[in-house]
């Protein structure tokens, strides 16, 4: 058995015991700063992969209002679909390849950013360099900056394993960085896949709180429902956002919305989260 997946195991157990205290939302001083904060693939990518990139993309960045939150994190800005999609972009940085991942909002404009990519991927996916985009922002009232990780994991529900890597990666990254974290994306989870469950509970174990299940509201962001999901798709929680605390800093979940337009402009249902942050 190799460190990793011992990892994942000792994980789960954690994860198991750790789950109940999730369901509570933490307590913490009021007062701090809210942060309005939004989540989104966009499906950028190209015909056949994707259908009416041309027309939907353009409609993304208004019909969303990224000008009115403090951050918005972007999956799926492909090189092709990022010259469609208006906004004033921060990063995937320069020479880091095509990940698919950018900020956007408010508060985006003062980040420092870079990319790390991920030591695995299998399939198609190889083509393009997708990973964790790791952000420092700073914000007001705040003496050290929050750390926001984004990310995209593998799709496919038989790639269990290869996602599992990647969960571990990001567990590892966040570890790194001990300041207060918000991580969001596309995680790729598969709620009857054994190897996502070990994830979920990698996560947890190191520490990060699911913010749907803080304030129990776990609604499926992938539903077959939406016009451009597959036929067969019978809810999924892919996107996800999750906090940490920091060193003398508190984060706490306030409001989840999982924000469902009559008119999609994705396979993906945004997630658009509040939390307050606040020094202790």
């Amino acid at each position: 058995m190799g460190p990793r997946y011992g990892m994942w195991i000792g994980a789960m157990v954690w994860g198991l015991a750790a789950g109940a205290a999730q369901a509570q939302e933490p307590s913490g001083p009021v007062g701090g700063t809210e942060l309005d904060v939004l989540c989104t693939n966009l499906w950028g990518l190209a015909w056949p992969l994707s259908r009416d990139r041309r027309e939907r993309l353009p409609l993304i960045h208004q019909a969303q209002d990224f000008d009115g939150y403090d951050l918005v994190a972007v999956q799926e800005l492909w090189r092709g679909a990022r010259r469609r999609v208006d906004g004033p972009w921060v990063g995937p940085p320069r020479g880091s390849g095509d990940s698919g991942l950018a900020l956007a909002g408010r508060l985006a404009g003062d980040a420092s950013l870079w990319l790390e990519p991920f030591d695995q991927s299998v399939g198609i996916e190889r083509l393009k360099r997708k990973g964790i985009l790791v952000a420092e922002v700073p914000v007001e009232g705040l003496e050290q900056p929050l750390w926001v990780f984004v990310t995209h994991f593998q799709a496919g529900d038989p790639y269990g394993r290869v996602r599992g890597s990647k969960a571990a990666q990001l567990a590892d990254l966040r570890a790194a960085h001990t300041g207060p974290a918000l991580v969001l994306g596309d995680f790729n989870w598969h709620r009857d896949n054994p190897e996502d469950q070990r994830s979920e509970g990698l996560l947890v174990g190191a520490g990060l709180r699911d913010v749907a299940v803080v304030l129990d509201r776990p609604e499926p962001t992938y539903v077959a429902t939406n016009p451009y999901a597959w036929p067969a798709a019978h809810g999924e929680r892919f996107d996800r956002v999750y906090v940490r605390d920091g060193a003398g800093v508190v984060i706490t979940p306030l409001e989840i919305e999982v924000l469902h337009d009559p008119e999609p402009l994705s396979d993906h249902q945004p997630v658009r989260v509040r939390v307050r942050v606040q020094e202790l």
